[in-house]
């Protein structure tokens, strides 16, 4: 069976339409499907914890059609499974994930891909503990904290976005919301362990980020080698003792991966993760904000969610 999670304010609003002309092609298709939509933040995750795993002759596979965000609830509500499959119809204004796996960006050719799908792939997902350690989520893209968080706070209380999406200029507001928070960006000291072993000492972080996919924030490519298939994660790790420095390394990273050769960049392969700061920063996963910590901890799932196009 075929299940669509719509979240109509997608794309400032026009998710809906979007639907709308997406349906006439199932309609026309003539298979069978359900619709569900979303009416509030955390919504998707209920609706995908509603749908079955599917059986052997016959998987489920549910159709989100919204942004990364909506990606990221069904992901943390669905039951995974061999016989749970999901597709991506992207209507969002950072699109990261559709981009760091070279998807269509069109809905309507998205579609096309899922009625007839060329093949199913096992990726890698991630997933975020934070705060007393019993809140966990499952992430696709990345997850982070510090700097970058903090501009997804940003980005999902400000009107800016709203506005700058309905002019098709949505990455804009990441660029302009992301100056505003490197003026206000908050640095922590800290230890970052690896893999349970290696224990890193921290200072003057901004950020650390961790990637399933290369991009984030609309196309920020902090890890240009992240592949969601070899079991890893890759962790960027940010520090700068000015607010220049930090602004040079951002404008690289937007510029084509060329912060990898700045100085306070670090790039680590890891499976597991566990960050401890002396101050509480904001804490995120594909770009939805879980809260304000001191302790975060990530670790990776290998081949454990089936993606179709």
């Amino acid at each position: 069976m075929l299940y669509f999670i719509i979240n109509p304010h997608s794309r400032s609003g026009q998710g809906g339409a979007v639907w709308k002309e997406v349906e006439r092609t199932m309609i026309s298709s003539g298979l069978p499907y359900k619709v569900s939509y979303t009416s509030y933040p955390g919504h998707a995750i209920r609706l995908a914890a509603e749908i079955p795993s599917g059986t052997q002759p016959e998987p489920n596979l549910i159709a989100v059609l919204g942004g990364d965000g909506s990606l990221n609830e069904v992901l943390n509500g669905a039951h995974l499974s061999p016989y749970t499959i999901i597709g991506y119809l992207p209507t969002g204004s950072g699109n990261d994930f559709a981009r760091g796996m070279h998807l269509p960006i069109d809905a309507k050719k998205a579609l096309t891909h899922i009625i007839h799908p060329s093949y199913t792939d096992t990726l890698d997902f991630g997933s975020t503990t934070y705060g007393n350690q019993e809140n966990a989520r499952r992430f696709l893209v990345s997850s982070g904290i510090g700097y970058d968080a903090a501009v997804c706070h940003r980005i999902n209380t400000s009107k800016l976005k709203k506005v700058f999406n309905c002019f098709h200029l949505g990455k804009l507001a990441y660029v302009i919301l992301g100056i505003e928070q490197i003026i206000r960006c908050r640095r922590a000291d800290g230890t970052l362990t690896i893999d349970d072993e290696r224990e890193i000492p921290l200072s003057d972080v901004c950020f650390i980020s961790c990637h399933n996919l290369p991009y984030e924030g609309g196309g920020f490519c902090f890890a240009p080698d992240a592949d969601p298939h070899d079991g890893e994660m890759d962790l960027c790790v940010v520090t700068a003792c000015s607010r220049l420095r930090f602004t040079w390394i951002l404008l690289n990273t937007l510029l084509g991966a060329k912060h990898t050769r700045c100085h306070g960049v670090s790039l680590i392969r890891c499976h597991k993760a566990a960050v401890k700061l002396n101050r509480p920063l904001a804490v995120h996963t594909d770009g939805e904000v879980t809260g304000f910590f001191k302790e975060a901890s990530f670790e990776s799932h290998p081949h454990s969610v089936r993606i179709t196009w």
